[in-house]
């Protein structure tokens, strides 16, 4: 099972699309911010794209820690968001002279309630707090957007972190498996 969480009209067809907002028409209407209602170490994947610049930072961990909890072993997370650094800096010397576009990057479109961003996220950052919250095996890097040839929206795939019995690392020591 696979979950797109803060879907809004944005559906992933093989996925649970989820969002707090029933406006949207999500699979399934949810706080996930209160938590998900899976069972724990049920679902394969989760995914949130450019979703969580959008949600008070007091909440991040809680929702890193509920998708670990939700996530298989090896379960993969996925992550997108607006690069702050980059995006101000960007803003900053009008990169492509689309200085509202960055802007944008910032703080959001603002085009209705929701749509405001409202913490800063860089790759770095983000990584750090996924590790902090038992997710491992990185792959971290930028979405590269070719109508404005740059990478500005950060990217963050990891998995939780395998959970194994002793007998299983004694194997896998011994044997190599």
């Amino acid at each position: 099972m696979k979950l797109n969480l803060g879907a809004g009209k944005a559906k992933i067809e093989g996925y649970i699309n989820i969002d707090i907002s029933e406006e949207c028409n999500p699979d399934l209407v949810c706080d996930f911010r209160k938590g998900l209602p899976y069972a724990s170490g049920t679902i394969d994947e989760v995914v949130m794209f450019h979703v969580i610049e959008h949600i008070e930072k007091k909440f991040h961990e809680l929702i890193f820690l509920e998708v670990k909890r939700v996530l298989k072993s090896d379960g993969v997370f996925i992550l997108t968001f607006p690069d702050f650094a980059k995006c101000a800096t960007n803003w900053l010397v009008n990169k492509a002279g689309i200085r509202e576009f960055w802007e944008a990057t910032i703080y959001g479109r603002q085009l209705y309630p929701s749509d405001y961003h409202v913490c800063v996220c860089t790759v770095d950052g983000m990584a750090r707090k996924l590790a902090q919250v038992g997710f491992d095996s990185f792959w971290q890097g930028y979405e590269n957007n070719s109508q404005i040839g740059m990478d500005c929206n950060g990217v963050i795939k990891c998995t939780k972190v395998k959970v194994i019995t002793y007998e299983e690392a004694l194997r896998e020591t011994v044997f190599g498996d």
